[in-house]
């Protein structure tokens, strides 16, 4: 025959052990209901765990380039904001233009040009959280200085300089009034012209790359999302507004200065027809990306409901669990207090 050790503390703690699992159990139920999730989902699922970590990582991944392609949005809706911008002041600098060219003021015409450049360069530095919308790749450098700077800025310098070159004289100079229409249209289409040439430009203009910015709009698709202040309409409107505003003045005689105002009506024309394919093509960009959001948060709630399905715990069957393993604990506190007040000696 064999016998065991009887004690008081070997009737005790099987029970505080129970106490202790029940315990755990309360808040691991507590936290399911509070979540909404499983409190071990590998455990739980088994081999199912991985789908669910899968969907999870898909679904991080398309957040991630939704927020991507807001940041997009802003930018390209920034830079629609300022084309238009710059449209609206090219038609309103027009007007002035051909008044001026009908015998107003040339004075009129040079002041309008020097606030519309300068409006101009502003537009051009238009940045969203420190990134300039027009620096193309470039986008951490503002891609314009003020030409009408003090001191006088490099491009204004070397317009100064081929001025004098050709004609002898500077610009505020009287003698400007003695300048021929034949000549005036000769220093234009040549030592002029070639100040606003894309190597010129860059070199003396513009810090902003000829490269556009690209954005990967989906996991496949990758779109051009700026346009560039090297762009071809931005220098043939800052070639008008700067023609006028150093050789519009009153001094001019009249037939020389309808030479200038003709050449700036037709840069004009031509900027103010890249301005509105640049807004087309920035239009169609936002089309894309938007589809491309619309798509991702289609995706995403269609993962967000099937991990749903795998991860949800039942709040009303957790709600019930919970209210029975507190039913068992009171039961086990309660006999726990009985076992306190047991002895065995009262049994020898």
């Amino acid at each position: 025959m064999k016998t065991s050790f009887v004690s008081t503390i070997g009737f005790r703690q099987p029970v505080r052990q129970s106490i202790a699992d029940t315990q755990l159990q309360l808040v691991r139920a507590e936290q399911e209901l509070a979540s909404g999730r499983h409190f071990d989902v590998g455990l739980k699922l088994g081999h199912d765990a991985g789908r669910v970590l899968n969907t999870r990582h898909e679904i991080d991944r398309l957040e991630a380039l939704m927020q991507t392609n807001r940041t997009t949005s802003t930018h390209l809706e920034t830079a629609q904001f300022a084309l238009t911008a710059l449209a609206e002041g090219a038609e309103g600098f027009l007007s002035t233009l051909l008044a001026a060219r009908q015998g107003l003021s040339g004075d009129v015409a040079q002041t309008a040009a020097q606030a519309a450049l300068t409006t101009a360069q502003d537009l051009l530095n238009t940045s969203v959280n420190g990134s300039f919308v027009f620096g193309g790749i470039n986008s951490g450098v503002a891609p314009m200085d003020s030409y009408l700077a003090d001191p006088p800025s490099v491009p204004k310098q070397q317009i100064d300089t081929s001025f004098q070159s050709v004609f002898g004289i500077t610009q505020s100079d009287p003698a400007v009034a003695g300048i021929a229409a034949a000549q005036m249209q000769s220093f234009l289409d040549n030592e002029f012209a070639a100040e606003f040439e894309l190597a010129n430009w860059s070199a003396n203009w513009s810090q902003s790359s000829d490269h556009n910015v690209t954005s990967r709009i989906t996991h496949l698709t990758v779109i051009e999302t700026s346009v560039n202040a090297n762009d071809e309409a931005v220098r043939s409107l800052v070639q008008a507004y700067t023609m006028v505003a150093e050789l519009g003045g009153d001094a001019m005689s009249q037939e020389t200065f309808t030479v200038v105002a003709d050449a700036a009506l037709a840069k004009l024309g031509e900027a103010m027809a890249g301005v509105t394919e640049s807004q087309t093509k920035l239009g169609v960009a936002q089309s894309r990306v938007q589809e491309a959001n619309d798509r991702a948060e289609l995706r995403k709630n269609i993962l967000s409901g099937s991990l749903n399905d795998l991860e949800a715990v039942d709040p009303y069957e957790v709600s019930i669990r919970i209210a029975g393993l507190m039913a068992q604990l009171e039961t086990s506190f309660a006999l726990t207090a009985r076992l306190q007040r047991l002895s065995l000696n009262d049994y020898l």
